[in-house]
């Protein structure tokens, strides 16, 4: 008999939820790091985007996501969405790294009727003044480039997941790219 632990783990007759749980834990022995990695936004700056990938790269995997208004996928012949660059206000970030993904469908609305009218269509927006509406999709594009370096970068130090990351390795890439400077102190000495 196999009793289900969770969507993707199963038990076998000899194994506790207890055993589980320790052996899930040893797995994420990088967890605390990753997290205040993830949090100190050290990945979103400028110099760590341009070492992560070039924004070629960066705009066809925005492609790959969601439209940021409707939430659909792969809406044109291609099966992507269409990267909408975004006018940037405060960021220092190369302008082809700011964007989003927008279905076929919002980018005609947004292009017809404009960012407000296109967010009130989708019930995203009630009477919002242009500019918040702007600072919406600024904040979209910079979450999209977070991820994209967040997945990206794990990838590229050769790990499936952030948690298993030795902080010695995204400590040597980052000084291998001339970025070492940026590496928050405190990440390192996580125990």
């Amino acid at each position: 008999m196999v009793m289900v632990a969770s969507c993707n783990t199963a038990l076998t007759p000899e194994q506790t939820p207890d055993q589980l749980g320790a052996d899930n834990h040893r797995s994420h022995q990088y967890g605390k790091q990753a997290r205040c990695l993830r949090l100190s936004r050290v990945l979103s700056s400028p110099e760590i985007v341009r070492q992560t990938g070039t924004p070629e790269a960066y705009q066809v995997w925005v492609c790959d996501q969601p439209c940021v208004i409707t939430g659909c996928t792969g809406c044109n012949a291609q099966g992507k969405n269409h990267f909408y660059s975004v006018k940037q206000s405060l960021h220092s970030h190369d302008p082809r790294y700011v964007g989003v993904s927008l279905c076929e469908s919002a980018q005609h609305c947004l292009q017809a009727n404009g960012l407000v009218a296109t967010l009130q269509f989708y019930k995203l927006a009630t009477q919002e003044p242009q500019e918040c509406a702007r600072a919406w999709l600024q904040l979209k594009a910079m979450e999209l480039l977070h991820s994209w370096v967040w997945e990206t970068l794990k990838i590229n130090l050769g790990y499936k997941h952030w948690y298993d990351v030795p902080p010695q390795a995204f400590v040597g890439w980052a000084k291998a790219h001339n970025v070492g400077y940026l590496v928050p102190r405190h990440y390192v000495q996580i125990h």
